[in-house]
């Protein structure tokens, strides 16, 4: 039985301890292992929460590689999937002995597209040298590479704008009517992922590829036989926004690109049909102008009754016509083109419907950055879709995360997703909090809502940082406070600041693990998924408990539906959402056994408000103090 394999696996005399000489047997590790075990035996669902240190990701590789399916394991992130399919991964085949064939397979933007590659680089002029430099380099190394993934070539940051320009879309990806398609990374990983029985994917790609949309893999994973969904604390908000629809500026900007670009190549001679994409191109832009600052998110219908950008729309919609009239004509010029009229048909079909107005089953709204802007129609609940797709999925799955709980209570997340008749599993976290760890609550800070709020916050985390000799990370619920934190920090200590957007993620991270002092400061996306264990990282402070805007135009609208059914919003989906973030990013400061540090929460309505309570209730195995001196003594003894 295969309980009794994984039992056995995960005992003193386990296989691993060949190749990690360093393993021993946990007993929260153990009990995960054997409870995913029977539920694959059983064939049925588990949700179960591990805390950090368990042994997560091999108590779900064991019993899945032992059972001898076909397995999908979905990660949250690009950097989960490298670690579990370079890392992990193999180890497992190695100790289990098992044959395996394995393989990785994400998003087609993380391809090298060898059409746009060699289009982009014959005809695209690029405004700055740097860029079209960046070009002919991806145009050089990509044969290098082991699966033409961008990611490969790391000389160029992820961030970097070239790369839209050498990888596709669904929108622009031309199948098999390519003239490379034989040679296509994207194919060719797809080929790999076919033959696997172990594939490795991300959360995105799994429900896009059941249908959602489109990814191009469609036939490919329904063939699993065990799904294992780690991360699983990022679906609510993956699913919201799968089951949704959106479009961006940059896919009508891209269009009308790729339109100009191929009547270079074939259709010179229509001198209208370049005229016309330059109008789209200008009403587009102007579209944006109407929308007014960046950084706007809110409900379409706050935007509807301005006249200027009414306005802007019906020239969108005039420019959309006039080049559907010279791009038809040109259509049978070559498959290029052919290809561009059905992806103009749907764009032009997607523009109508999310500039008109959506149904009540959705929330319509809108987001602008400093050059672009998205409009979204997203549902109001996920879970009856969700569970359309656990039907689709026709396979036992598991989810996991170290975040799925509120005060060890899974029900907020099995609602969302409608999994309320599941199994669940809790399991603590190994680590003895007590001992290794302490909370601190400073005194003296104002309210969250006062100007001078970030401000006392640095004041209060300066003689922190330096008491931890840097090593830290200064955790923030927005960029505009990172960057006035950021600011002041540089004027004040002299220890070396690593600002998240000043280099690639990983680059940043490796910077500051170097540099043995350091003080990095971000917002989201180091929340989670980041892992920094040893002294490089003793102390983590964060800004403020991380609830969603109220302003928030999904929030709003799901707030307004709950209350129409007599719940308490606040208290059944923003306070449960920001506890979960909020054990994300504590989750940052202890990552093994050895590991020591100060949690310092700013936020003081943890002390004032009533449901402080609720998140001290989450950390209740952590020492707590507002004295710094508590925090000196505590990081000198550990020192000592």
């Amino acid at each position: 039985m295969l309980k009794n394999l994984v039992t056995e696996f995960f005992s003193a005399s386990s296989p691993l301890k060949v190749s990690l000489p360093s393993f021993s047997p946990r007993k929260e590790q153990q009990t995960l292992a054997v409870t995913i075990a029977e539920s694959i035996e059983q064939n049925k669902h588990l949700v179960a929460e591990a805390g950090t240190g368990t042994g997560k990701t091999f108590a779900y590789l064991v019993p899945a590689i032992l059972a001898n399916k076909k397995v999908i394991i979905s990660t949250g992130t690009k950097t989960l999937q490298d670690q579990l399919f370079y890392k992990d991964l193999p180890r497992i085949k190695e100790s289990t002995k098992q044959k395996l064939k394995t393989s990785l397979l994400k998003g087609r933007q993380n391809y090298i597209c060898l059409h746009h590659l060699e289009v982009n680089a014959e005809q695209l002029s690029f405004s700055h040298k740097a860029s079209l430099d960046k070009l002919q380099l991806i145009r050089r190394k990509h044969k290098r590479t082991k699966f033409g993934e961008t990611a490969e070539i790391k000389e160029i940051p992820e961030d970097s704008e070239v790369w839209h320009a050498v990888t596709s879309t669904r929108d622009n990806c031309l199948g098999q009517e390519c003239d490379y398609y034989q040679d296509c990374y994207l194919n060719k990983a797809r080929k790999r992922a076919l033959e696997a029985d172990v594939i490795v994917v991300n959360h995105h790609l799994l429900l896009a590829d059941y249908g959602l949309k489109e990814e191009g893999f469609g036939e490919l994973l329904p063939q699993a036989e065990l799904i294992i969904l780690d991360e699983a604390h990022q679906l609510p908000d993956i699913a919201t926004h799968f089951y949704g629809e959106r479009l961006s500026s940059r896919q009508l900007l891209e269009l009308a690109n790729d339109i100009d670009l191929e009547y270079l190549l074939n259709a010179k001679d229509m001198r209208t049909l370049s005229e016309t994409c330059h109008q789209l191109t200008k009403a587009v832009k102007d579209m944006r102008i109407a929308m007014g600052d960046s950084g706007i998110k809110q409900a379409w219908q706050a935007i509807t009754h301005n006249k200027l950008f009414n306005a802007s729309i019906e020239k969108v919609s005039s420019a959309l016509v006039d080049l559907g009239q010279s791009l038809e004509l040109a259509s049978g010029r070559s498959k290029a083109l052919e290809g561009l009229w059905e992806r103009y048909l749907a764009l032009k079909i997607k523009f109508e419907r999310l500039t008109s107005h959506s149904t009540s089953d959705f929330i319509h709204w809108y987001e602008t950055f400093a050059q672009s802007f998205i409009i979204y129609q997203s549902p109001l609940v996920v879970r009856e879709a969700f569970q359309e797709t656990l039907i689709a999925f026709d396979a036992p799955c598991i989810f996991t995360s170290a975040t799925l709980t509120v005060n060890k209570k899974f029900d907020h997340y099995l609602y969302q997703l409608g999994l309320e008749n599941q199994a669940t599993l809790y399991v603590n976290s190994p680590f003895s909090f007590d001992k290794q760890a302490l909370l601190y609550v400073p005194r003296g800070i104002p309210d969250t809502k006062a100007e001078t709020y970030t401000e006392k916050v640095v004041d209060a985390a300066i003689p922190v940082i330096e008491a931890a000799k840097g090593r830290t990370f200064f955790l923030f619920t927005s960029y505009y406070a990172m960057n006035q934190a950021a600011e002041k920090l540089a004027q004040l200590i002299e220890l070396p600041l690593f600002i998240q957007g000043t280099k690639a993620k990983d680059a940043l991270l490796s910077d500051f693990v170097a540099s043995g002092n350091g003080v990095l400061l971000a917002t989201a996306s180091f929340w989670e998924g980041v892992d920094v264990p040893g002294k490089a990282l003793s102390c983590v402070i964060i800004d403020k408990l991380p609830f969603v805007a109220p302003t928030d135009p999904v929030y709003k609208a799901r707030a307004a539906k709950m209350q129409e059914e007599g719940k308490q919003p606040f208290f059944e989906y923003a306070l449960p959402q920001a506890v979960i973030t909020l054990k994300q990013g504590v989750g940052r400061l202890i990552r093994d056994i050895s590991d020591y540090g100060v949690l310092m929460l700013c936020d003081p309505r943890l002390i004032g408000k009533n449901y402080g309570e609720i998140f001290m209730n989450t950390l209740s195995e952590y020492p707590r103090t507002r004295e710094f001196s508590k925090v000196v003594q505590f990081l000198h003894e550990l020192e000592d």
